[in-house]
């Protein structure tokens, strides 16, 4: 019954820009919290299935919002395979609220489920263990788990309503017009009219100019969603003295084929679109037009969007790797100041929050007016001609989400080994740097590695501070998919998926070696 009212909520709130704004990510909540649940269920029942839906999850919650974009709008969207079935390539199967509500949806479950694991591995089973003393899996999982995760499930609620409102890749691309949008079209639009090719529509309610108030408010009520999630979420991380975990596997038929459903739903269904758009072809015979299929053309696809695409790329990964370093390097300087007190520590909780709730375009247009203040030589040329203005819009929006990864991998090592390192007589900086940095060293440079995939693929805030000649990857897929997916953006889908699948699961591995070795 929450989950249907999630929906009607999201469906009913679609009037006015701000209510629609919480209204897609309510929607897409009642999508996203039914499989991220799903995808808990089966994953921590165990088995090859479940281990392999998880590192899927892993790659799925890092991959760029683009790809994810990519893979569904290859089948539904203008020139998707389905609407060429269909006889209309040029009308999407399915578009607007419905497509963004999907996708966000999509996306974020495999979060949600990550969410799920994580405190479940802070929390431990033994609720569970007990219950399934009496009753089978899925009676424990519907009349435990379920309800003893009610509170995590709400913080993934208001992650996905976060994450929705500060995103503008699915919005602009189908043309929902939320807060976030109204801010980039206002950009993108310059003094208020459309030029050919950026809409094919402007929202009757568009506006250009919110002031400075408006935006303020608005990232005011977010960071309020947020901050409730993120203080929600490290007490729920917070280990019980009455609870412990139970590593125990119990693999069943159902599991096993929840778990083939869900890998074929997130992975194989989206790939498989991606593949067939990248290979397809017209063939003329005769002078009758023939659409046709070849694994020679999705090769040849996948070569030339490599060739158009290389300075992209290279721009995408030099931003990537800088802003993910000056994210780690910052995120631990501030929980080295925080370290040893509480009210700190809550200020810089508080602070993560605001970062989660600040949107792209809103970051974007801010450090624009910033820019546009500044007179020194020095500081011009590095925002004119370098990656600097884009790194720090990255830093920005990514940063919170890196130093979370690395508060929580900091936490693992308990404040009781470096009060004792004190006791002996080490100052609190070295303790902190002996013990709680040298400890996670390793698991640190995995979310480093992990934090280079989210800058990789991030197009909200650096897309509008981009200097003159400087593209990325992210930026102009999303300019190419405005016109469909066709076998050039197919092909730029594969290769991107293919950086951030395998920075995503190395990532993964180094920040698992890192806890094994805590």
């Amino acid at each position: 019954m929450g989950i249907v009212g999630l929906f009607l909520l999201g469906w009913i709130a679609i009037g006015d820009v701000w209510a629609r704004t919480i209204g897609l990510g309510l929607t897409s909540a009642s999508i996203a919290v039914p499989l991220g649940l799903m995808i808990f269920w089966v994953v921590r029942s165990g088995g090859r299935t479940g281990k392999i839906l998880l590192l899927a999850s892993v790659v799925l919650s890092f991959l760029p919002m683009v790809v994810h974009v990519s893979g569904w709008d290859a089948a539904i969207g203008k020139l998707g395979w389905l609407s060429t079935a269909r006889g209309n390539v040029l009308v999407p199967l399915v578009s607007g609220w419905w497509a963004a509500s999907w996708i966000h949806g999509i996306v974020a479950a495999p979060q949600i489920a990550l969410m799920l694991f994580f405190c479940e591995g802070y929390q431990g089973r033994i609720y569970e263990e007990q219950a399934l003393l009496d009753a089978g899996g899925w009676t424990t999982f519907s009349q435990v788990t379920v309800w003893r995760f009610a509170p995590a499930m709400a913080v993934a609620t208001m992650w996905v309503v976060v994450s929705c409102a500060r995103e503008i890749t699915v919005v602009d691309l189908y043309q929902v017009e939320t807060f976030a949008e109204q801010i980039y079209l206002g950009y993108s639009l310059g003094n208020g009219s459309a030029s050919a090719g950026n809409l094919s529509q402007v929202p009757a309610d568009f506006e250009i100019d919110y002031g400075w108030q408006t935006p303020l408010l608005y990232v005011a009520a977010l960071a309020l969603i947020a901050a409730a999630a993120v203080f929600l979420l490290v007490d729920l991380v917070r280990p019980k003295e009455n609870e412990f975990a139970v590593l125990s596997s119990r693999v069943s038929l159902g599991t096993g084929v929840a778990g083939a459903l869900l890998l074929v739903l997130l992975v194989l269904v989206p790939l498989a679109n991606v593949i067939v758009r990248a290979s397809f072809y017209v063939d003329s015979k005769s002078g009758i037009l023939e659409q046709k299929y070849s694994v020679l053309q999705a090769l040849q696809a996948v070569q030339k969007s490599w060739t158009d695409y290389q300075l992209e790329m290279f721009w995408s990964l030099m931003i990537a790797l800088a802003a993910s370093t000056l994210a780690v390097l910052t995120s631990i300087f501030l929980i080295r100041i925080v370290a040893r007190s509480k009210p700190r520590q809550m200020f810089f909780l508080f602070l993560m929050a605001v970062g989660l709730a600040l949107p792209g375009p809103v970051v974007g247009s801010w450090l624009n007016e910033l820019s546009a203040t500044i007179n020194n030589e020095s500081l011009r040329y590095l925002i004119d001609y370098t990656i600097f203005a884009p790194v720090i819009a990255n830093v920005i929006f990514t940063g919170p989400l890196i130093a979370m990864m690395i508060w929580f991998v900091l936490k693992r090592t308990p404040d009781s080994i470096q009060n004792a390192s004190e006791l002996d007589g080490a100052t609190v900086a070295d303790s902190f740097w002996r013990i709680k940095i040298a400890a996670n060293w390793i698991a640190i440079i995995g979310c480093w590695i992990l934090g280079c995939v989210l800058c990789f693929g991030e197009l909200a805030a650096s897309q509008m501070v981009r200097p003159a000649g400087m593209d990325t990857v992210a930026r102009k897929m999303l300019g190419d998919l405005h016109a469909g997916v066709n076998e050039l953006t197919a092909g730029a889908t594969m290769v991107m998926a293919a950086i951030a699948v395998g920075l995503a699961v190395v990532g993964w591995f180094v920040v698992k070696c890192g806890m094994k070795r805590t």
